[in-house]
């Protein structure tokens, strides 16, 4: 994050230490601001899950144990140092720009206030200036906000699950490998006292060459320990991350950290987590979704014949934009879904990433954009959590997979990879966007993030839809091969390396040239370094007056373009070397320059060979040899003879000359020969090359389909394991239940039955799959058949009460739905009531003897539960004392509390509420409707019902006035 948009406060040094907690919480934050002394930096916000109607007293309590101002959080106000905001209750908290932001919550599922909203707050205004904290609590709210929070630089901290009263939220966060830091309350606070002293070890990456070899190792490392490579990754998101992690833990060098790693091994997987950046979210970016839509359109369009759309989104991170896709995709199918075979493949290289996508659960703040439709559509509610229904996640397949490293997926409509590029090299980006459009049907579409492009190569490959929302279309005709062989990643690695040394040179890097230029000049001879073609690649000095370029067709391999004087010594040198008789080879010549002097010229060529890349170059040098001056002598000279033999001499050597120009002449025409055959055999060999491209193309397709049903194959296993699981839970549950219970489809066939079913029907196990309207049946149920058919078609439960051979059942029949709502059957429940039935005839008729008794006899009788918390019976000759009727006095007990004069109402209420007594004898006044005033004579005893499981007390009233 940028903290130049921030206010001037927080770009100074404020840092905002947000602490969630839940049950047990307020033990863990008096702990750690007792423990916290007041810096000039710190400011703390505290979400602490609270009942709606509950009066907050944290700012009272925190007040007595802290040198902080603890205040209440309110709206508007402005984050300031040295406080201490406390949330109120039944409100979610917030950050915008500096200041709180409190509002009601948007549903009432959840837990409030929501702890992961206020830490994406914190990470989208505070960026790096911000540390989570989760304390003591129940659940996994903080997990989600750990997340955001780390992407953005900040620091994650999770309390010591042995410290916390109840370890559910912070062991939530450590499990899901978000916590930097895994501390005590009062290591907390010691941690914060400094947290504004940062220590910057990364600064002069870039200049201090030593350090960026360090960076380059842990890279290489983490290669070697995990596998993941991210030698193509921007060395900025890197540099950046690990930063974070050396901030969070206090480390001032690169040195510093690698003996953190050598003692802490698991510290590379850690770092490299954090290297691998998951921001998404639902409809991220409205605008771009909405144009997307008009492409689904078009994809469900030419979906039309053959019934099947496959949209692939690599690094999909915790799956918020798949189920998005899909969702979409929903919207517009609508009930012709099912007639699609609609498959989305997405895929990470992040294993914790895609568990979570699996199970499809995202809690509160991370759906709150959704409105309360799509929420009830395609969303259950668990337990304070939202889960994708099941037959949205059956769209979707989940898997494992390296973009850089396994082969791509093919025939895909869409292509939707947001918001990766940026990370990358554009090496990497190039060959992605390759790879992309060889994964796409002729006419599919690539979606891409809105920092990203398809650059100068995807041009050739990829039409504009919707340049501002970086939409493309795949161009017909074009051929591109998804591979990434390794000496292709070798090549990519050496030309991201060559990028970064040509286009940011240090300047020790700068210097170094100059002096190697310098040295060049001075020491070495003329030379220039060959391919392994023998063409020149670069040349160093004043090589020209050994070159000479001949008029006609343009070839520019060494021998071509050497000085005739040296033609055939360069060829017979090139071909020595060529054969690898030696790595060095030098041959003296007589050489006459332009300026007519003549002069002995060692020629050598040398081979150089990179054992890491297996490449090979060579240096061919001229090197002149300077002439000492004869030294002049008295003789005289030679005698004319020796002049006619000097002359002799010369003229044998210029036939000889001739002769070996005329060899040479037709060694020339044997060596063109020889080029016309290797053309042809060339020819040959690029039909075998591009027989063997198309076999790798094949091989290729076959890897793909390969990957792809092995995807298939782990998610169809996943689903296997999981509806193991659940079919055991349903057995279990099945043996458990004390009722019958039969299970049928719309065809009335048995699905399931428990075993206290076949006490109504004969049902054996080998009836399963058998019409149960058609088994024997030992309890009689009028239009049983029409009544099934009436709750499948109609979704309405029935209820009967029925009877057999003196024993009394209630059925319910109920319709069997499916995750869309489809009715696919009913399910049959009969619960026995006999001894219900008998208890409920037997109340009735105590009810009726003692309404009976109370007609005869001149006292009102009232029956109550112990305590006063039920009136049990009222008689009709009390109703008559007191004017009012049994069904208000039934209804609430305290209504007859109301009629007893204002003077004796405490004294009567104390005898009637105690729970322990056994009885009392008192008189009292009571008003009647009418107005009047009767005294009371009340006589009352306790009385066991049930051995001693119930007792009842019996109140007698008389009028004595």
């Amino acid at each position: 994050m940028n903290d130049s948009r921030l206010p001037a406060e927080m770009s100074e040094g404020l840092i905002v230490v947000a602490l969630g907690a839940s049950a047990g919480g307020l033990e863990a934050i008096t702990a750690l601001l007792r423990s916290s002394q007041p810096n000039g930096h710190l400011a703390f916000v505290i979400a602490q899950h609270m009942a709606p109607q509950h009066r907050s007293l944290l700012v009272e309590l925190l007040s007595k144990n802290c040198d902080y101002e603890v205040v209440g959080a309110e709206d508007g106000v402005e984050i300031k140092p040295n406080t201490v905001y406390v949330n109120t209750p039944n409100t979610d908290i917030s950050v915008v720009d500096g200041r709180f932001h409190i509002s009601l919550p948007s549903d009432d599922v959840g837990a409030k206030p929501s702890i992961d909203k206020l830490f994406k707050s914190l990470a989208i205004n505070y960026g790096s200036r911000s540390i989570a904290v989760v304390l003591s609590g129940t659940g996994s709210d903080g997990t989600q906000g750990f997340r955001e929070v780390r992407d953005a630089g900040g620091i994650t901290i999770a309390q010591q699950p042995d410290t916390a009263k109840y370890d559910g939220m912070p062991n939530s966060a450590i499990r899901a490998r978000l916590a930097d830091l895994i501390l005590s309350p009062e290591e907390i606070a010691n941690y914060l006292s400094d947290s504004h002293h940062r220590p910057e070890v990364l600064k002069s990456v870039g200049k201090d060459e030593e350090t960026v070899v360090s960076v380059d190792s842990l890279i290489e490392r983490i290669l070697t320990e995990t596998g993941l490579d991210f030698r193509q990754y921007k060395r900025a998101t890197l540099e950046r991350q690990l930063q974070r992690r050396m901030s969070a833990l206090r480390l001032n060098s690169i040195d510093d950290y690698f003996a953190h790693v050598d003692k802490d091994p698991d510290e590379l997987e850690l770092v490299q987590r954090s290297f691998l950046i998951s921001v998404t979210s639902f409809f991220r970016d409205e605008e771009a979704f909405d144009a997307l839509g008009k492409v689904l359109d078009n994809i469900i369009k030419q979906a039309e014949q053959s019934r099947s759309i496959r949209i692939w989104i690599p690094a999909c991170a915790t799956g918020e934009e798949v189920y998005t896709i899909a969702i979409m995709l929903a919207e517009r199918l609508g009930a012709t879904l099912r007639g699609f075979d609609v498959k989305i493949f997405a895929t990470d290289i992040n294993e914790l990433n895609l568990d979570i996508a699996r199970q499809g659960v995202y809690v509160d703040a991370a759906v709150e954009n959704l409105s309360p439709a799509m929420l009830s559509t395609y969303f259950d509610l668990e337990a304070n959590k939202y889960r994708i229904k099941k037959w949205v996640r059956d769209m979707c397949m989940f898997a494992k997979h390296d973009l850089v490293k396994d082969p791509s997926f093919l025939r895909m409509n869409l292509v939707s990879c947001r918001n990766l590029m940026i990370y990358l090299n554009n090496p990497l980006q190039d060959q992605l966007v390759n790879n992309f459009h060889y994964a796409l049907n002729p006419g599919g579409y690539l979606f891409l993030g809105k920092s990203e492009s398809i650059g100068s190569t995807g041009d050739k490959l990829f039409d504009f839809v919707d340049k501002t929302n970086k939409l493309y279309k795949r161009k017909s005709g074009v051929v591109s091969y998804g591979r990434f062989s390794g000496a292709l990643t070798k090549g990519i690695n050496n030309t991201v390396q060559s990028l970064k040394n040509t286009n940011n040179p240090s300047p020790a890097h700068r210097i170094e040239e100059k002096v190697f230029s310098a040295l060049i000049d001075s020491f070495a001879p003329p030379s220039i370094q060959l391919s392994d073609q023998f063409q020149p690649i670069k040349y160093f000095g004043d090589i020209s007056p050994y070159l000479k370029i001949n008029p006609g067709k343009a070839n520019f391999d060494i021998v071509s373009l050497s000085h005739p004087q040296i033609q055939t010594e360069v060829r017979a040198l090139i071909n020595r070397v060529s054969r690898g008789e030696q790595d060095k080879i030098d041959h003296i010549v007589r050489f006459k320059f332009p300026d007519d002097v003549t002069s002995t010229v060692n020629i050598s060529v040398q081979r150089v060979v990179d054992n890491i890349s297996e490449t090979q170059a060579y240096i061919m040098s001229f090197n002149r040899i300077l002439e000492t001056p004869a030294v002049s002598t008295d003789n005289p000279p030679k005698a004319s003879a020796d002049a006619g033999v000097v002359e002799e001499l010369e003229e044998e050597l210029q036939r000889t000359r001739d002769h070996l120009q005329a060899v040479v002449e037709e060694l020339e025409t044997s060596n063109e020969e020889l080029q016309a055959l290797n053309e042809e055999l060339q020819a040959s060999t690029e039909e075998l090359q591009a027989s063997n491209e198309e076999l790798e193309t094949t091989n290729e397709e076959l890897q793909a389909t390969n990957e792809e049903l092995t995807t298939v194959n782990d998610e169809l296993q996943a689903k296997s394991i999981l509806l193991t699981d659940s079919n055991e839970t349903l057995v279990n549950i099945q043996r458990s239940l004390d009722m019958g219970l039969i299970v049928v489809d719309t065809d009335h066939r048995v699905a399931r039955f428990t075993p206290q079913a076949v006490r109504l029907f004969g049902i054996l196990p080998d009836d399963v799959g058998h019409k149960l309207t058609k088994l024997p049946r030992h309890i009689d149920v009028p239009d049983f058949e029409k009544l099934l058919d009436n709750v499948i078609q109609s979704g309405s439960p029935v209820r009967r009460e029925l009877e057999s051979k003196g024993e009394k059942y209630l059925m319910n029949i109920s319709p069997y739905r499916r995750d869309q709502g489809i009715i696919s059957g009913a399910v049959l429940t009969f619960t026995e009531t006999t001894k219900l039935s008998e208890s409920i005839d037997h109340a009735s008729l105590v009810d009726a003897m003692l309404n009976e008794v109370g007609k005869v006899i001149s006292e009102g009788v009232m029956i109550l539960a112990p305590g006063f918390a039920k009136i049990l019976h009222v008689s009709q000759r009390l109703e008559q004392i007191t004017m009012r009727n049994s069904d208000v006095l039934l209804r609430d007990s305290e209504t007859f509390l109301d009629i007893v004069d204002h003077g004796d109402r405490e004294r009567v209420a104390n005898h009637y509420k105690d729970s322990e007594t056994q009885g009392w004898d008192m008189t009292y006044k009571i008003k009647r409707r009418d107005g009047s005033i009767v005294k009371v004579h009340d006589v009352a005893k306790r009385e066991e019902v049930d051995a001693h499981e119930h007792d009842i007390i019996t109140s007698i009233i008389r009028v004595i006035d």
